[in-house]
């Protein structure tokens, strides 16, 4: 009895030690945005119009995964409880992040931890290109997602149900109903058609006044 008593804590112990383990092995980091410039300082990504499309580059910084350690990138609508696909649509939206999978490195302007995109790692590209719906309504001009960079070791599990999340970044994304120029040539035309109609309005009290006159 006393022996299993012994061999039950030691197994406890080796349990903690194993989850303390794992904890201090969790890798973290950050996702941010490179281009462009409004993704940059807001996390907010503008099209130009319906069926527009638009290409955001990213990088993964700060991170304690060693270096040639594999990410793998997942993107899904915020809204979605699990992510398993670099790719997808919803509401109207496509969008297709590349590369799928890549390689953490080390170099300028990343110093002092491992990174990817922005010139270092393998491939040393990040990018998310999106398509707006080709009808945009009052109900799907706005879409949010969010980019999860993974691994087999990380904090949390967010990713296929496989691999555990590293670091994640919210991109919001927004197209007006009407394109830009579309938009002007419509505001434009509605104002030549209120002159016009002025033009063609006759003076009510000048016309009565000739009547009278003669």
């Amino acid at each position: 009895m006393k022996k299993m008593k012994i061999g039950l804590s030691t197994a406890a112990v080796l349990l903690f030690a194993l989850a303390a383990i794992s904890s201090v092995m969790a890798y973290t980091g950050s996702i941010d945005c490179l281009t462009p410039a409004s993704c940059v300082t807001s996390d907010t990504i503008n099209l130009s119009g319906p069926g527009s499309t638009t290409v955001a580059t990213f990088w993964l910084y700060a991170t304690n995964a060693p270096i040639g350690t594999t990410i793998h990138y997942y993107v899904c609508p915020s809204s979605a409880a699990t992510c398993s696909s670099p790719s997808g649509s919803d509401n109207g939206w496509s969008w297709t992040f590349t590369p799928t999978s890549g390689m953490t490195g080390t170099g300028s302007p990343c110093t002092g931890t491992s990174c990817e995109g922005n010139g270092v790692g393998s491939p040393s590209a990040l990018s998310l290109s999106i398509t707006a719906p080709s009808t945009v309504t009052s109900t799907n001009a706005h879409e949010e997602l969010t980019i999860y960079a993974c691994s087999s070791t990380g904090s949390s599990y967010t990713c296929n149900s496989l691999f555990q999340g590293v670091a994640s970044l919210t991109i919001a994304s927004n197209v007006p109903q009407f394109a830009l120029g579309l938009g002007l040539a419509i505001t434009i035309g509605l104002v030549g058609l209120v002159l016009v109609k002025k033009r063609a309005t006759p003076k009510l009290a000048s016309t009565a006044g000739i009547t009278a006159a003669a």
